[in-house]
């Protein structure tokens, strides 16, 4: 995993959660981390300590990813504090409930693809010419078990996350003459903040395990290391793929 020592690493949504897990294993690994979220708060300044604390260079910048021009400021932090970056994690997304989906708006349907896939496809194409010029690169999208099994009461962020793994299959392609390798991680239910109070129902809870053969939910770590093994040399071979990490909740 040494092939990662001082790659420069743009993570969205790195500030908790499986976002930082994955900036934490590929601190690890010598990966020099760009860490974002949503806004800056005391959780947000802890991750950047506890990133800090593995000797690696640290960046930070909060802003939300349905809006142009903090996509644009993103981007250009990155490279001005750490330079040209190796390696892009489009890990942050928009997750908009609506028990009836005739509640759902176009306003909230617009965000949703926004932050889940456009920004996937506007950092792409701003990291991917430097990657051709180093003729190495690594792009990674967190997606979802919804890719397969969509929940009804999200059917905006299914597709959302239908139509990356769309981009991950069609970028692939095109960028893997310049080793520049595109994946995909599909995550099931992992104990997140995000997903605390659903879990803390314990009838909810019994209802999200009764679809997961495993019978439990996943840790961020568990996601991080199958992060880090995807952006390093040893999956030299693997591009245009995905990785369902669901407890088998997708069969």
């Amino acid at each position: 995993m040494n092939s990662l020592k001082d790659k420069v690493v743009l993570i969205t949504g790195s500030s908790r959660g499986i976002g930082k897990a994955i900036a934490i294993e590929l601190a690890k690994q010598g990966a020099n981390i760009m860490i974002h979220g949503f806004n800056e708060s005391s959780t947000f300044l802890e991750t950047v300590d506890e990133i800090k604390s593995y000797g690696v260079k640290v960046g930070y910048i909060s802003g939300d990813l349905s809006k142009k021009k903090c996509m644009e400021k993103i981007y250009t932090e990155t490279v001005n504090q750490l330079g040209d970056i190796d390696i892009f994690v489009a890990n942050a997304s928009m997750q908009i409930e609506a028990p009836n989906w005739l509640d759902s708006t176009q306003d909230e349907f617009i965000d949703q693809m926004l932050a889940n896939v456009w920004s996937t496809i506007y950092f792409s194409k701003m990291i991917i010419p430097k990657m051709k010029e180093k003729k190495w690169g690594r792009i990674l999208t967190i997606g979802s078990v919804q890719q397969e099994k969509p929940h009804y009461e999200m059917i905006p962020y299914a597709v959302s996350k239908s139509a990356q793994m769309n981009f991950v299959k069609n970028l692939a392609k095109i960028v893997a003459k310049d080793n520049i390798l595109v994946n995909n991680i599909a995550p099931g239910l992992i104990d997140t903040d995000r997903n605390k109070e659903r879990m803390a129902n314990k009838m909810s809870l019994n209802e999200l395990l009764s679809g997961i053969p495993l019978g439990r939910a996943a840790m961020p770590e568990e996601v991080a290391k199958l992060a880090a093994f995807l952006c390093s040399d040893n999956a030299s071979y693997i591009t245009g793929s995905n990785f369902f990490i669901d407890g088998g909740a997708s069969l």
